[in-house]
C-alpha cells in the first residue's frame, strides 16, 4: 500500500507544482469540486484495488482485467450520456465482456 500512497502523493505534488512553475493559476469552479473529488476517489479506489488484487490473485489475470477499465467508461457513456456504439464497437465490447466472463470462470 506504500506504493499507492507514494504514487498518489507524487501525482498531487505534480498537479500543484506544474502550474506554480509555469506561474499560472489552478482554476476550478466551486461546482466542479465535488466531481473532481469523486474522480480522484474513484481513481484511488481503482489503484488500491489493483494493488490488493495483485497481492492476492494471479498477476496475469489481474493485469488483463485491469486493462479492461475502458469498458466501464464506454458503459457509462452509453448509459449516462446516451452515446451510440457502431457495429464494430459493439462487437469489441461484447468480445471484451466475454473475455472477462471466461477469465472469471477460471
Amino acid at each position: 500500500m506504500w506504493a499507492v500512497l507514494t504514487s498518489r502523493v507524487s501525482l498531487l505534488l505534480t498537479v500543484v507544482a506544474v502550474p506554480l512553475a509555469r506561474r499560472s493559476r489552478l482554476r476550478l469552479s466551486r461546482s466542479a469540486i465535488p466531481v473532481v473529488t469523486l474522480n480522484g476517489l474513484l481513481i484511488l479506489g481503482g489503484v488500491t484495488s489493483f494493488a490488493g488484487a495483485t497481492s492476492v490473485g494471479l498477476v496475469s489475470v489481474v493485469s488483463v482485467l485491469a486493462t479492461l477499465s475502458p469498458l466501464v467508461t464506454v458503459a457509462l457513456a452509453v448509459v449516462l450520456l446516451r452515446e451510440r456504439l457502431g457495429p464494430g464497437q459493439q462487437a469489441g465490447l461484447a468480445t471484451a465482456t466475454a473475455g472477462v466472463v471466461l477469465l472469471s470462470a477460471g
